[in-house]
C-alpha cells in the first residue's frame, strides 16, 4: 500500500511526499522533524501503535493533522481515532480519487469520514448516548479516580503514567478497571460517555 501510495502522491504537482517510514516511533520522530500538512496513518503498524502515534503527534505537533488510511472500519476503531485527533478516516481498498480528495481536505484542516466510516462512527455515538446515563457500579479507587480524571481531561497513557509516576501497563490496567466498573466494553465507550458529560455542562 505504501508504493501505492506513494505513486498517487507523486503524481499530483499540488502534493509532495515528505517522508516514508514503516513503524510508528520513525513516524512521530519524522512528522515532528518535518512538520508536514498531513501524516497519513495505518492503525497497524509496527514498535509504536497508530493509536499512539496519532495521539502523539496531535499533542505534540498540532499544526499536523492525521489522516487513517487502515483496513479496520470496527466502530471503536472508527471513534477512538476521531478522539486520539484524527482529522479524517480510510480503508486502504479506497479509490485513488477519494484518497486524494481526503488528503486535500485533511491537509487545510477540515474533516473527512468515508462514507463507511462515517455510518460506524454515527452507530457508535448512538450506542454511546444510549449508556450516557451509566452509573459507577463498584466504587472506584483513590488511584483508579486520578487516572479517569487525567483520561477526562484528554492525557494519553504516556501523560498519565509520568503524571503519576506509574508505568503504562498500569496505567492501562486502571483504565480496563475503570471501564469495566463503569459499565462500558471499550475505552472509547467511556471517552465518548465522558464527553457528553462535558457537553451538557
Amino acid at each position: 500500500m505504501r508504493t501505492a501510495l506513494r505513486t498517487i502522491i507523486e503524481d499530483e504537482v499540488d502534493l509532495q511526499l515528505v517522508a516514508e517510514v514503516d513503524n510508528g516511533k520513525d513516524a512521530v520522530i519524522q512528522t515532528l522533524a518535518l512538520n508536514p500538512d498531513v501524516a497519513v496513518v495505518d492503525l497497524y503498524i509496527p514498535v509504536v501503535e497508530g493509536m499512539q502515534v496519532i495521539e502523539q503527534i496531535a499533542a505534540a505537533n498540532p499544526e499536523t493533522h492525521t489522516l487513517v488510511l487502515t483496513s479496520s472500519i470496527a466502530e471503536d476503531k472508527v471513534a477512538e481515532a476521531i478522539l486520539a485527533g484524527a482529522l479524517g478516516y480510510l480503508l486502504k481498498d479506497s479509490d485513488r480519487d477519494e484518497i486524494l480528495f481526503a488528503i486535500r481536505e485533511v491537509g487545510v484542516g477540515r474533516a473527512y469520514l468515508s462514507p463507511h466510516a462515517a455510518s460506524k462512527l454515527a452507530n457508535s455515538l448512538r450506542q454511546r448516548q444510549s449508556q450516557s446515563s451509566a452509573t459507577t457500579i463498584e466504587p472506584l479507587t483513590p488511584r483508579e479516580q486520578e487516572v479517569l480524571d487525567r483520561v477526562a481531561a484528554g492525557a494519553s497513557n504516556t501523560d498519565i503514567a509520568r503524571d503519576l509516576q506509574i508505568g503504562e501497563t498500569t496505567v492501562r490496567t486502571h483504565i480496563h478497571n475503570v471501564v469495566q466498573k463503569m459499565g462500558f466494553e471499550t475505552r472509547s465507550q467511556l471517552m465518548m460517555h465522558l464527553l457528553n458529560q462535558k457537553s451538557r455542562r
